[in-house]
């Protein structure tokens, strides 16, 4: 019966979703159903492990970074006729100093990163998904389902909120491969660029005859091959 006064309810767990675009679901149990049943695509699975990695990527310059503003590079000395580009034993060896401090700086960085392996991408989409969509829930059951434990196909075991953590979930995108995004806009430039070119050499290929005709008659101007 129609209730134009009651609301009708159009997300939920029986409305359907997707992993990119999930219902709102308030019960704990069946958040749960869902995120452990929604179809998880190899492409979903190959975006998230990109993203990811793309993500630590990011984080270890950034770490560079952060050494390089706290440590200044030594800089050489005023040239002199022994050393002609300023670069004495001494700056010689504050440099090879400070790489080694840089280089330690990453290699610390580079310690917080996961191996994702292919028997686990698609478990770790679920639980980043799981984590992500627990805003929904009541404070009690967001604190219980954080305390869960779970198995991925690695035989990693920990909770929701140690995964969470591990991974930085909430660090990187899902929304699409950012490496396969940026080859993508590549291959579009180059292929404007191509066909630009490609449109300039048939107008001269095709009209060269008249090319050579116009500037016999100085109407060389007039011609525009756009």
């Amino acid at each position: 019966m129609i209730r134009p006064e009651s609301p009708i309810e159009l997300s939920g767990p029986h409305a359907g979703g997707t992993y990119k675009f999930p219902p709102r679901i308030v019960d704990v149990d069946e958040l749960l159903a869902f995120w452990t049943s929604v179809p998880i695509s190899d492409e979903d699975c190959e975006t998230f492990c990109a993203n990811y990695k793309e993500y630590r990527d990011r984080q270890a310059g950034a770490a560079s970074a952060r050494y390089g503003e706290a440590n200044p590079y030594p800089q050489a000395e005023k040239p002199s006729k022994k050393y002609a580009d300023g670069v004495s034993p001494q700056v010689a060896e504050a440099r090879r100093i400070w790489k080694e401090g840089r280089d330690l700086a990453v290699t610390e960085e580079r310690k917080k990163d996961r191996t994702i392996y292919d028997v686990a991408a698609r478990d770790l989409c679920r639980l980043r998904g799981l984590w992500e969509n627990t805003w929904a829930l009541s404070p009690d059951d967001r604190e219980l389902l954080s305390r869960q434990m779970f198995v991925i196909g690695d035989g990693t075991q920990a909770t929701l909120a140690d995964f969470a953590s591990r991974y930085e979930f909430e660090n990187f995108g899902i929304a699409y491969n950012v490496k396969k995004r940026r080859a993508e806009e590549e291959a579009q430039r180059l292929a404007r660029e191509t066909a630009a070119a490609t449109k300039d050499a048939a107008f001269w290929t095709k009209d060269s005859a008249s090319y050579l005709g116009a500037i016999n008659t100085n109407q060389v101007s007039q011609m525009n091959p756009y």
